[in-house]
């Protein structure tokens, strides 16, 4: 995790199961209430897998930044992991951004 400007840079692992999310969240949460950050990009070029725990742990980050007026970005997501947030209904919650966009 690396914060730039107001933006919580999140690099997610290759596999992101419960183990996973939960150390993601705890992490996440105490930068976003600190107020150091107020958007969060989960940055997905290196996740391979992913199961319900990270949809769940995305959408709970969702809900904390939101109330900072904050928003989360999914960045370099492979096909696979697009399909699974999309089925998951993230789209109408996140917006999706290229490495370009990033920069």
């Amino acid at each position: 995790m690396q914060i730039e400007d107001k933006y919580l840079v999140i690099q997610m692992p290759e596999e992101i199961d419960h183990h996973q999310a939960v150390l993601i969240r705890k992490q996440a949460d105490e930068k976003i209430v600190k107020g150091e950050i107020q958007d969060v990009i989960f940055d997905f070029s290196a996740t391979r897998v992913m199961d319900s725990s990270g949809i769940g742990m995305i959408m709970g980050r969702q809900r904390v930044v939101s109330n900072f007026g904050g928003h989360i970005y999914i960045a370099n997501a492979s096909s696979r992991i697009h399909d699974i947030l999309c089925a998951a209904g993230l789209q109408k919650i996140v917006s999706f951004i290229t490495a370009q966009e990033m920069n």
